[in-house]
């Protein structure tokens, strides 16, 4: 005889949802974007950022050759307003927001100290000028060998760098320096509002009287009447 009361509930359709649940596929795409997502975009933003710093400093170093190239021709003695200037050109040719400064010296090289030595040093920032121990200490591994006369310039351009967004680089400072040589005399004179400074060891320069700077030189034949190669 049949027993008498409800019929007890059927227990298959739990395992078929639990089933059907474990093997569903619907929502893992974006569970998946949840977690690569973040990782994504530190990726793509960092890479903006490493590019921009890149950019940046290439600009700057560029523009430091550019005024190197510039206080390198000069034939008579120059000043601070004159580097001051030099600086502003700076700024419009790195096409930077950021606070920059030079510091422009000119190098000389005596035999008797075997050591190079500071003809004159100029800053247009706050940092001080550069001395001979300064020199010797920290760029003497920079600059080329020289006889005792002649003469270098030596141009420091800082720029303060700071990143559109705080991704996998901070702020820092670019510092590019160029050593060249005074192209069209023996050496650049400076005057710092009081006395003309200049290495007395060095030729004659475009301060002296003709015939050594009575022109501007333009082709290679004024070049050799100077006396360089090219």
């Amino acid at each position: 005889m049949p027993a008498i009361g409800p019929e007890p509930c059927s227990s298959r359709p739990l395992p078929r949802f639990l089933s059907r649940f474990v093997h569903g596929e619907r929502g893992a795409i974006s569970a998946e974007a949840i977690v690569v997502m973040p990782v994504l975009l530190w990726g793509l933003l960092a890479t903006f950022v490493y590019f921009d710093a890149f950019r940046a400093n290439s600009t700057s170093n560029k523009a430091a050759y550019t005024v190197a190239d510039a206080i390198s021709r000069q034939t008579t003695f120059i000043d601070g307003p004159y580097l001051d200037g030099m600086n502003v050109l700076y700024d419009r040719l790195s096409l930077t927001r950021h606070p920059t400064e030079m510091r422009v010296t000119s190098i000389g090289w005596s035999d008797d100290d075997d050591a190079f030595n500071v003809v004159w040093s100029y800053s247009t920032g706050d940092r001080p000028e550069l001395t001979t121990v300064l020199l010797n200490t920290h760029f003497n591994d920079r600059l080329p060998t020289i006889p005792e006369g002649d003469n270098l310039l030596m141009i420091e351009a800082i720029q303060d760098y700071t990143p559109p967004v705080r991704v996998g680089l901070g702020p820092r400072t670019f510092r590019n320096i160029v050593v060249t040589r005074p192209r069209y005399a023996a050496q650049v004179r400076f005057f710092d509002g009081q006395t003309l400074l200049f290495d007395p060891m060095a030729g004659a320069s475009c301060d002296d009287p003709p015939p050594q700077c009575d022109f501007a030189p333009d082709d290679d034949d004024d070049l050799a009447d100077l006396g360089f190669d090219g």
